[in-house]
């Protein structure tokens, strides 16, 4: 099979299609959460929370749940695989990013509808009790945005803790601080 992907292009193109789509079915099987230990990090705000308006979940990571979140590896090449073992290449090719993203540093929860340690309920994974320790609202969130923030985390939670991103006023710099 491998001489003749390397020598007609249809066999290489349906080999890569059947891989696409395994790859696709097995990925669907699973929610992956991602997950870093820098709050104030600019550049995640940047990319992952609707610029500087969204919000960041912090958790208490001594439990159970959280023992199960696997490092993300950085590479310069991608990882390899092959067809025949995707089961097992499924987890590489889910915890490996580009060098570009390594500051970063995230991990990964990788939750199934299959049985195992992260199982999904439905579509969610379920938290420990006590898991969800603060919620923090970035810095470009509006005051209507925060006023309804605010009022859902009340809603389920009069403890919870609310924090905001706030610019350093003399430095490139994110601090986080209590909202209330």
């Amino acid at each position: 099979m491998e001489a003749q992907i390397r020598s007609s292009p249809d066999a290489l193109r349906e080999y890569v299609e059947t891989f696409s789509r395994t790859f696709g079915a097995q990925i669907a099987k699973r929610r992956i959460y991602c997950l870093t230990p820098f709050p104030d990090s600019t550049l995640m705000w940047s990319h992952y929370a609707a610029n500087h308006s969204g919000i960041c979940l912090e958790f208490d990571v001594d439990n159970p749940l959280f023992r199960n979140a696997r490092p993300v590896r950085y590479r310069s090449t991608y990882p390899e695989w092959a067809l025949h073992d995707i089961e097992e290449n499924i987890l590489e090719l889910v915890l490996t990013k580009s060098m570009d993203w390594a500051y970063e540093r995230e991990f990964r929860l990788i939750a199934s509808q299959l049985t195992g340690p992260l199982k999904l309920h439905g579509d969610f994974l379920l938290l420990p009790s006590g898991a969800l320790t603060c919620v923090i609202i970035g810095c470009e969130a509006d005051d209507k945005a925060v006023a309804s923030i605010i009022k859902i985390v009340r809603e389920h939670s009069e403890s919870l803790p609310i924090k905001r991103a706030v610019r350093a006023p003399d430095r490139y710099k994110l601090i986080i601080e209590r909202a209330e």
